[in-house]
């Protein structure tokens, strides 16, 4: 499964990690059920920024940003929906 994020340009999203503890990192998973299992997620490299309201450079997701994981169909449980949460 490939997942597109097509984040408008001056925008961005925390990337899966984060630098700051209070910020929530991007994650991927299945809505409960779901007819699937979902693999381990890759997640591309997040771009350091500066921003005013921290001391710390941030890890960040900006532009298109593609996410990929394996998903597989449960054992007996035919065709189905699956619904990903990101």
């Amino acid at each position: 499964m490939a997942i597109r994020l097509a984040i408008d340009d001056g925008w961005h999203v925390n990337s899966n990690t984060p630098t700051e503890e209070y910020l929530i990192p991007t994650s991927v998973g299945l809505a409960t059920g779901s007819a699937a299992t979902l693999g381990e997620v890759v997640y591309p490299r997040g771009e350091t920024i500066k921003l005013g309201f921290s001391e710390r450079a941030l890890s960040v997701y900006e532009g298109d940003v593609w996410l990929e994981a394996p998903l597989e169909s449960r054992q007996g449980e035919g065709a189905g929906r699956s619904t990903a949460q990101v």
